[in-house]
């Protein structure tokens, strides 16, 4: 027998030991609630996607939609996947968030996972678009559906999206809690695929914060991990993480074996973005280490592919790798290329320290160290801002010196 809407509310409600206070939030009162749970009210369309979002579950989970209403939205969601599919391909992100909505209002009727894979996807694509608060909002949201309470791999996979998301703003010490949290849930999975994805959001993290003992651990786990991983894109990705790490190690000559394996794994028709933002940070690598040899090829393909997809804060990532490839050579121009990038709207407080510190180093190099003071105890303050202690710490170390 079909549970009335009423009693899949109060199910639902007890399930996750909210009040009906808590569930009405400052729209519905407590009474209303009650109303709704004995059937004594009939919810209009807008209540059942209030009450929804406020329990963390797709509305079809609540309703109980007639079945001519069912068979037009499942025809409506499988004409808007094969839209979504296009518009992926196209890596039209402002398409794939019309469709992806247009999916998850019809699926809303019929199909919870096909609502929560619509979600997911709209998720990422408000963060590769940049909208950085829209992406995190709808994904602590997917954090607390049901999909997520029954699946680990699910669970681990948004968690890594989270991390990714938090990162993203600055929110460093965050980020590391969430991609640890999603080690965890893909261990518990046992995913080869999930827990590489995993790992590489925890290794990201703990580089930004510049935590090196735990970064050559989590580095060490990601190694193990990727024999189980099948060649391709994923692959392509660790070695991209795993050369990022063995430069911060020191270790040049491995860091570019990983990069050049990185280089013919990571194809630019999967993930134009991806190969691009490769790029660019394989030549800051290379900077950072005293290697000029391929820099400026890998800056033009960076160019070239982020002309395409990139975002803003891309372009002042990218700028401030050529200010760093023309410090020496032409200083005055590596100056206006970070100003530019520290200007850049939004911008995480790691990457503005960054900043800062290029900044510096060129004006320790044209001027002596009074000139690049300031700037030096600019970068420090942003990297505490940001949770990055261990970096803060080294450069008010340097300027104690």
């Amino acid at each position: 027998m079909r549970m009335t809407f009423g009693e899949r509310l109060r199910t639902a409600r007890v399930d996750r030991r909210l009040s009906q206070t808590e569930i009405g939030g400052n729209r519905y009162s407590a009474s209303y609630i009650s109303h709704l749970e004995r059937d004594r009210r009939r919810p209009t369309p807008e209540v059942v996607s209030f009450l929804a979002n406020q329990l963390g579950v797709p509305p079809s989970s609540l309703a109980t939609p007639p079945r001519d209403a069912i068979t037009a939205a499942r025809v409506e969601v499988a004409v808007g996947q094969l839209r979504l599919q296009d518009a992926l391909l196209r890596r039209d992100f402002d398409a794939v968030i019309t469709e992806t909505d247009a999916i998850a209002a019809e699926a809303s009727l019929t199909d919870a996972s096909a609502w929560w894979a619509a979600m997911r996807l709209r998720a990422e694509a408000l963060i590769v678009r940049g909208d950085y608060d829209a992406g995190l909002a709808l994904v602590e949201q997917l954090l607390g559906s049901e999909m997520i309470l029954a699946s680990q791999p699910l669970r681990a996979s948004v968690l890594v999206l989270h991390s990714r998301t938090l990162r993203a703003t600055g929110r460093l010490p965050d980020a590391l809690d969430a991609a640890t949290n999603a080690v965890d849930a893909a261990e518990s999975a046992s995913v080869a695929e999930v827990l590489a994805a995993a790992l590489l959001a925890k290794v990201a993290a703990l580089a930004e914060l510049g935590q090196r003992d735990e970064l050559d651990k989590a580095a060490q786990q990601l190694t193990d991990a990727r024999a189980s991983v099948p060649v391709g894109q994923l692959r392509g990705e660790i070695a991209w993480s795993l050369g990022n790490v063995r430069f911060l190690q020191g270790r040049a000559e491995e860091g570019i074996e990983e990069h050049d394996q990185a280089a013919d794994l990571l194809d630019p028709m999967a993930d134009l973005r991806a190969w691009a933002r490769f790029h660019k940070a394989s030549a800051a690598m290379r900077l950072g280490a005293g290697v000029t040899t391929g820099v400026e090829e890998m800056l033009e393909r960076a160019q070239t592919g982020l002309s395409i997809v990139g975002t803003a804060h891309d372009f002042a990532e990218l700028d401030l790798v050529r200010a760093e490839f023309l410090m020496m050579t032409e200083p005055d121009t590596s100056i206006r290329l970070i100003d530019a990038a520290i200007a850049t709207p939004e911008l995480p407080a790691h990457t503005i320290a960054e900043a800062h510190t290029l900044k510096a180093r060129v004006l320790d190099e044209q001027s002596g160290p009074d000139a690049a003071r300031a700037e030096w105890a600019t970068a420090a303050e942003l990297y505490e801002e940001s949770g990055a202690h261990e970096r803060a710490t080294a450069i008010w170390r340097r300027l104690a010196r």
